[in-house]
């Protein structure tokens, strides 16, 4: 009589071993779908990154941004456009937006810097794009503000962004009570 059916107590803790799983694909990784059962992922061709969900602690996306480039990119807030034109976004335009903000001094000192991604970074992975919307009159400030992202992609392609929106706010506080100081 042959055994077709073993119950889970029945196997103990690493007891199965490589040759008693079921041939496969050189270069294929074995992973798990959404419902948990294993699945295997086919062997992808020269340029492609493989991307999981667990890697990214945000969002069931991948871990790391595709090189999508977006045609025709314009920031608009309330209304007014960041760019004067759309843009055909490319890394000098990231560099262009990121230099003042993400470097100490402005980038006026040239000794004090932050690394930016590379050019080549930029182009085959890390391809993110920045809009410094900081600009704005002192008559704005408390005024809310709607922000409007466009773009093109190729047809037929999907894309998940995330968005991130960071604005400054000054306020003073009274260390000894607590309160806010206007």
């Amino acid at each position: 009589m042959a055994i077709d059916k073993i119950t889970t107590p029945a196997v103990t803790d690493d007891s199965v071993t490589l040759a008693k799983m079921a041939p496969g694909t050189d270069g294929n990784i074995i992973s798990y779908d959404a419902s948990g059962n294993p699945v295997a992922v086919a062997t992808g061709s020269a340029g492609q990154v493989l991307t999981s969900s667990l890697l990214s602690p945000f969002s069931s996306t991948g871990g790391a941004p595709d090189p999508i480039a977006l045609s025709d990119f314009q920031i608009q807030v309330s209304g007014k456009n960041l760019f004067l034109n759309q843009q055909q976004y490319d890394y000098e335009q990231f560099a262009e937006q990121l230099v003042s903000s993400n470097q100490l001094n402005g980038s006026l000192t040239t000794s004090m810097g932050s690394g930016l991604i590379s050019k080549s970074d930029f182009q085959s992975l890390y391809r993110y794009y920045y809009g410094n919307v900081s600009r704005s009159l002192p008559s704005e400030d408390g005024v809310a503000k709607a922000i409007q992202i466009s773009g093109s992609v190729l047809p037929n392609t999907t894309v998940d962004l995330m968005v991130f929106v960071e604005f400054e706010r000054e306020i003073v506080v009274d260390v000894r009570t607590g309160a806010r100081v206007s």
